[in-house]
C-alpha cells in the first residue's frame, strides 16, 4: 500500500511502482484474486517460512497448491508445506538451498532450451533457459515438458530482423507457474481501477481505506461465484461498472 509519511515500518522496495508504502503479505486465490488472508509487515524480525506457514495454517491437509514466488521459496519451506499436506510451485534464487551443482549450472552457459534438474523424494528443483535461466522449485510436478509456440525476432545476414514462430520445450511447472501466479496483481489491478484512498496525514485512515477496497473485491468476486442472474455485474476495461448479457464464468 502506497505511503510516504512517516512510519517506523515503512518499506522501501525500488522495483515496484510505489516505490514506498506498507508492505502486506497475501494468500489470494489463483484465478480470482480473492484475498483469502493477508498480514501487514510491522518491523518484527518474522522469518519467511513463520509468516508462510501462518498464512497457511486454515488450509492444512487439504491438498492445496500454493504458487510461491523467489521473495519467499526456500527448500526447506517446500519440504515443511509438503509434510502438512500443501504441494508447492514456484521460482527461487539459486542461494535459498539449492543444491551446489544447480548453482554452478545456472551461472553457466546452458543451452538454450535445456532442462536441468535435481531431485530428492517429490521434490523437484528445475533449471530451464529460453532467453535466460530460469530456476523453480516444486512438489506437485516433475520435469515433463510440452511444446510450446511463440514469436522470436532473428537477425538475418544481410542485417535486417525478422520475427519467427518457433517452438520450444518448455516445462509444466514453468507453464503452471505463469497460469496461476497472479492473484494478488489482480487486486492490484482492481484497485487502480476503483481507487478511492485520499492523501492522509494518519496512516491508519489510509489503511482502511485500502481494506474496504479490498472487502470491496472480495465481494465482487464472490457475487460473480453465486449470481445466476444473466444480467451479470461486469467490468469495462475503463473501469467502469456497467450491466450487460454477457455471462462471466467464476
Amino acid at each position: 500500500m502506497p505511503w510516504r509519511g512517516r512510519l517506523a515500518f515503512k518499506t522501501y522496495n525500488p522495483n515496484k511502482h510505489d516505490k514506498y508504502g506498507i508492505k502486506l503479505y497475501m494468500l489470494a486465490e489463483s484465478k480470482t484474486g480473492y484475498i483469502f488472508d493477508f498480514e501487514i509487515y510491522a518491523g518484527i524480525g518474522k522469518t519467511t517460512i513463520e509468516v508462510v506457514m501462518g498464512l497457511i495454517e486454515p488450509l492444512k491437509n487439504n491438498g492445496y497448491h500454493l504458487y510461491i514466488d523467489n521473495y519467499y521459496n526456500l527448500v526447506r519451506l517446500s519440504e515443511l508445506l509438503l509434510e502438512v499436506g500443501v504441494y508447492t510451485c514456484g521460482t527461487i534464487r539459486m542461494l535459498h538451498g539449492a543444491p551446489k551443482t544447480l548453482q554452478i549450472s545456472a551461472k553457466g552457459e546452458l543451452p538454450v532450451d535445456k532442462t536441468v534438474f535435481k531431485r530428492k523424494d517429490n521434490t523437484f528443483i528445475i533449471l530451464w533457459k529460453d532467453k535466460r535461466v530460469v530456476s523453480l522449485i516444486t512438489t506437485c510436478h516433475n520435469v515433463d515438458t510440452q511444446e510450446v509456440k511463440h514469436r522470436k525476432r532473428v537477425r538475418n545476414r544481410d542485417g535486417t530482423s525478422s520475427v519467427q514462430q518457433v517452438t520450444v520445450n518448455k516445462p509444466n511447472t514453468i507453464c503452471d507457474y505463469s497460469t496461476n501466479m497472479k492473484g494478488v496483481d489482480h487486486l492490484d489491478q482492481m484497485v487502480k481501477y476503483y481507487h478511492f484512498t485520499r492523501k492522509h496525514l494518519k496512516w491508519m485512515k489510509k489503511m482502511t481505506f485500502y481494506f474496504l477496497q479490498m472487502a470491496i473485491h472480495n465481494a465482487y468476486v464472490m457475487y460473480k461465484y453465486y449470481t445466476t442472474d444473466r444480467r451479470k455485474l461486469i467490468t469495462s476495461f475503463t473501469g467502469r461498472s456497467h450491466f450487460g448479457t454477457t455471462v462471466l464464468s467464476s
